[in-house]
C-alpha cells in the first residue's frame, strides 16, 4: 500500500525544489480559483478600449438559480440578475446580455430596478460587432438617473453598536490563534517544535472560545440577508477576499492535512512523531481560527452606504 508522506527533510522555501507535494497543492488549488475571476478582468480591460454606441436595456429581470432536475443550488449565489440590451451597428441589429449574481432576490431586483426601457453606452468590438460588453460604468450611469430607493440609502447593518467593543478582544484572539497555529503547521513541516507540549490543549480551548461568538453572529447576519450560504452572506462585499482564503485553508486542511494525518494516526505508533501530532491539528485550528476571525471582523465593519452590487459572470 501507498503510505502517504509529510516530509523527510526540512525544506526551505527559497528552493522550490525541497517543497513538499502538499504546498504545490494548495498552490495548484488557489491557482485554479483565480483563472475565472482573471479571464473575466481581462475581458473587462479589453472592452474598455473598444469605441461605444448607445443602446438601449430591453429587459432587467432578476431569476432564481437551478440546477439539472429543479433542484435549487445551495452553494453560490442564489440569485442572478439578467439584463438583456440591443444595439446597431451600421445597418445590423444585435442583442447582448450582462448576468450578475447575487446572494438573495432583495439585492438582484434592486440592482435591476427601473431599468428596463433606459438608453445605455455598450462597448463594442470593432473586429466582431455581435461581441459587446455592458460595463460597470454605463449600468452606473443608468441606475443614478433613478428615482431614490430607501435600500440605498440605508447602511447595512452589521451587529448591534453595544456588542461591537465585546467582540474585539475576540477578534484579536482568533487573529492571533490563527497566526500561531499558521506557524506551527509550517514549523511542523519543517520537522521542528515550535511551541511546548502544555500550549496543545490551549490552542483547542481556543478554538471554542472564538467560535462560539463567531457562529452565534453568523447565524444572524445570514438570516437577517436572507441567503442560505452562510458564507456568501458574511463574508461578501469588502470582506470577499476572506471567503477565498477560508476556501483555500478548507483544501488545504480538509483535503491535504485529514488525509495526511489521518492516514498517519491511525497507524500503530504514530503518535510518538509529535511533528506529525502538530501538523495535523495545526491544520485544522487555522480553518477554525481564520473563519472565526473573518466572520467577527467582517461584522465590526462600519456599515457601508454604498448602492447594492453583486458579483459579474
Amino acid at each position: 500500500m501507498m503510505q502517504p508522506m509529510l516530509i523527510n527533510e526540512p525544506f526551505r522555501w527559497t528552493q522550490p525544489g525541497t517543497w513538499p507535494w502538499m504546498v504545490w497543492v494548495w498552490l495548484a488549488f488557489f491557482a485554479a480559483a483565480q483563472v475565472k475571476p482573471l479571464w473575466k478582468r481581462f475581458q473587462r480591460s479589453r472592452a474598455q478600449s473598444w469605441p461605444v454606441v448607445q443602446g438601449r436595456i430591453e429587459r432587467a429581470t432578476v431569476e432564481q438559480k437551478r440546477v439539472l432536475l429543479g433542484l435549487e443550488r445551495s452553494n453560490g449565489p442564489m440569485f442572478t440578475a439578467i439584463i438583456r440590451y440591443s444595439y446597431a451597428m451600421g445597418a445590423d441589429s444585435y442583442v447582448g446580455f450582462r448576468k450578475q449574481d447575487f446572494g438573495n432576490e432583495e439585492e438582484g431586483l434592486e440592482y435591476v430596478r427601473d431599468l428596463g426601457g433606459r438608453s445605455v453606452s455598450i462597448a463594442v468590438n470593432p473586429s466582431k460587432p455581435a461581441e459587446s460588453q455592458l460595463l460597470d460604468e454605463a449600468i452606473a450611469v443608468a441606475q443614478s438617473s433613478r428615482a431614490p430607493s430607501p435600500l440605498l440609502a440605508r447602511p447595512q447593518e452589521q451587529v448591534s453598536a453595544w456588542l461591537k467593543p465585546l467582540l474585539w478582544p475576540v477578534i484579536i484572539l482568533a487573529l492571533a490563534g490563527f497566526a500561531v497555529s499558521l506557524c506551527v503547521n509550517l514549523a511542523a513541516l519543517q520537522k521542528r517544535e515550535l511551541l511546548p507540549q502544555a500550549y496543545f490543549f490551549l490552542l483547542h480551548l481556543g478554538i471554542f472560545v472564538v467560535w462560539i461568538p463567531a457562529v452565534i453572529v453568523a447565524n444572524k447576519r445570514a438570516k437577517r440577508a436572507g441567503s442560505r450560504d452562510l458564507w456568501k452572506a458574511v463574508l461578501n462585499g469588502p470582506s470577499a477576499w476572506m471567503r477565498y482564503v477560508l476556501y483555500g485553508l478548507f483544501a488545504y486542511g480538509a483535503v491535504i492535512g485529514f488525509s495526511v494525518f489521518g492516514n498517519q494516526l491511525g497507524k500503530l505508533g504514530s503518535r510518538q512523531d509529535p511533528y506529525m501530532e502538530w501538523f495535523g491539528f495545526s491544520s485544522t485550528w487555522m480553518i477554525f481560527y481564520f473563519a472565526a476571525f473573518a466572520i467577527l471582523y467582517s461584522s465590526v465593519r462600519p456599515a457601508e452606504d454604498t448602492p447594492l452590487q453583486g458579483r459579474q459572470n
